[in-house]
């Protein structure tokens, strides 16, 4: 089938944070399947940084004045010389005066300074763009909630959780402080965790570096989380588990960063953590979202060694096979959940339905939709529209209108899928005032044909010459954004293979008003074809028209002036 570009707009896919204690990450069902590319960046930290000095707040960094006295920067004791290079650094403990970290937090927040320049840039290749665009990816922290959306962080929010934690806090009580500022700000969880660091209370504290972790995550700092796991051993003394990778997996899963997802899962077992659910559920997902066949595989295969039960998983390799058309290993993925014993939930009742439904394998698919039933699952719409799929592809259209009809008594609506499902059932069954009809309620409900759709229709106004039902084909494609040389593609590709290329100009011309040819890219498109079907008089016609510009139109001859 001919590509069919539809203009859209295109732009950064919304980014949303979710909090990682929830439960594993689901594989939804996705039929269709798309992906996006991101380069991952390397740190984007600036030099600057606010610091507490025993005479009150100064700012170090680049374009900023320097102070030429020992200051404290995030619990560190620094020193610079005359030139202002810094020359020696070593760990110390807060003044001994008794004043809380919170308040000296405070202070720092109301002079306006520890603020991070925001980095975090994506690069994403646009849909149907040749260059890559910069863009901003949204990130959370301050000015954000964990959604995405705008929020305002008040400092005295965070003043609120500092002021109750002083160097004789517990551990449990500065966890809990770094928890509230990690759901508040990365930043300020952050400068929190290095002063945890400074007054000891990291040692043996995995619970702090797996939040410590997941903040750096969110910043994509890849390099300081490598570091971060390093320390986590060899200065903590916490041993690495699940956790501790999978903050960095979740926040790669999110934004589809599969390549460092993968990097990080092959660190853990290089250093032998065993994977849990979470890890295999959030990189099946990814795989399956960005089409990474031999990563999933490779996934796949560590979770059965593991003995790790995830059906998710499994759904996610029965979508990934189905949709490269590898029915064969999608049946083989099924037959093996069914050995390992695993129970299906919802979404794979409805993967297994797509494997057989896609194939037109009706019988095994009936069966399927009964023990979907048997087990106590209720039929949702994608069921349906899953079955009307199958039965389309097999042809037999009587089935596929009594599962339309069903839909009322179950009390479902037909969504839009489901009349694009009826259209290619009837087109593919060569019948053409069903297909009609269908296409109809399909606009009459609000809904737009899809370019299978478009191209179903105009095959079959071909093969039963309805010009006039062209026009309003051909209108409906052009209200839908497809561009010019789209449309003279679908339309000769599809007369000439009934031997009809004679009607297409006369299509075109009714529909566009002789503005096609205005276009080059279709005239060529015409003039190729035309000349491939012995259409000479309509290829002469075209070239001439673009020469001159002057036509004259008598009776089926065109003479041109």
């Amino acid at each position: 089938m001919a590509a069919l570009r539809i203009q859209t707009p295109a732009g950064p896919p919304e980014l949303r944070r979710r909090n990682l204690a929830s439960s594993p990450a689901h594989v939804g069902l996705d039929l269709i399947g798309f992906s996006s590319w991101m380069l991952p960046m390397g740190d984007h930290r600036c030099a600057g940084s606010a610091v507490v000095t025993r005479n009150g707040v100064g700012y170090v960094g680049a374009g900023r004045k320097n102070c030429s006295e020992a200051f404290l920067k995030n619990g560190v004791v620094c020193s610079f010389d005359d030139s202002g290079v810094r020359v020696s650094t070593l760990c110390s403990s807060l003044p001994s005066e008794a004043v809380s970290f919170g308040s000296k937090m405070s202070l720092v927040n109301s002079m306006g300074f520890a603020r991070k320049k925001k980095g975090g840039k994506l690069w994403r290749r646009f849909q149907g763009g040749k260059k890559l665009v910069r863009h901003r990816a949204p990130k959370h922290g301050l000015g954000k909630d964990r959604h995405g959306h705008k929020s305002v962080v008040k400092d005295d929010d965070i003043d609120a959780v500092l002021s109750r934690i002083s160097k004789e806090s517990s551990i449990e009580e500065c966890n809990s402080a770094l928890i509230r500022l990690e759901k508040l700000s990365d930043e300020k969880a952050l400068n929190f965790f290095d002063w945890m660091k400074i007054n000891g209370k990291l040692k043996g504290n995995a619970h702090a570096y797996h939040l410590a972790l997941q903040a750096i995550a969110w910043k994509e700092d890849w390099k300081m989380a490598e570091l971060l796991l390093r320390e986590m051993v060899a200065d903590s003394g916490c041993a690495l588990d699940a956790r501790a990778f999978n903050g960095l997996i979740y926040v790669c899963a999110k934004r589809r960063l599969d390549a460092w997802a993968t990097k990080w899962f092959h660190m853990m077992l290089e250093r032998e953590v065993q994977p849990n659910l979470s890890t295999i559920g959030m990189l099946m997902g990814l795989y399956q979202k960005t089409g990474k066949l031999s990563e999933a595989e490779f996934t796949f295969e560590k979770m059965r060694n593991c003995n790790i039960k995830c059906v998710n998983a499994y759904s996610a390799m029965i979508t990934l096979y189905t949709r490269l058309g590898l029915f064969a290993k999608s049946e083989d993925t099924i037959n093996l959940m069914n050995n390992d014993g695993l129970v299906p939930n919802m979404e794979n009742w409805l993967v297994r339905l797509n494997v057989y439904c896609q194939q037109g394998k009706m019988e095994e698919a009936e069966l399927v939709l009964q023990s979907m039933v048997d087990e106590g699952f209720t039929l949702n719409v994608v069921a349906y529209n899953t079955l009307i799929t199958g039965y389309g592809k097999s042809s037999d259209m009587q089935k596929a209108n009594k599962v339309f009809d069903s839909l009322g008594s179950a009390g479902l609506a037909p969504d839009e899928t489901t009349y694009r499902s009826m259209v290619e059932g009837f087109g593919r069954a060569n019948i053409y005032e069903e297909a009609m009809l269908y296409y109809r309620k399909l606009k009459g409900a609000g809904f737009r044909a899809n370019a299978s759709n478009f191209y179903t229709m105009i095959n079959l106004l071909a093969r039963h010459d309805d010009n006039e039902t062209a026009a309003e084909i051909l209108e409906d494609m052009r209200a839908a954004g497809c561009q010019r040389s789209s449309i003279v593609t679908f339309l000769v590709r599809a007369y000439g293979a009934v031997g009809r290329m004679h009607k297409v100009l006369p299509i075109l011309q009714a529909c566009f008003n002789k503005k096609i040819l205005l276009d080059a890219t279709s005239c060529s498109i015409l003039v190729t074809s035309f000349v491939q079907n012995s259409v000479l008089e309509e290829a002469l016609y075209i070239l001439c028209v673009k020469r001159s510009g002057k036509i004259l139109l008598l009776k089926t001859t065109y003479i041109i002036y």
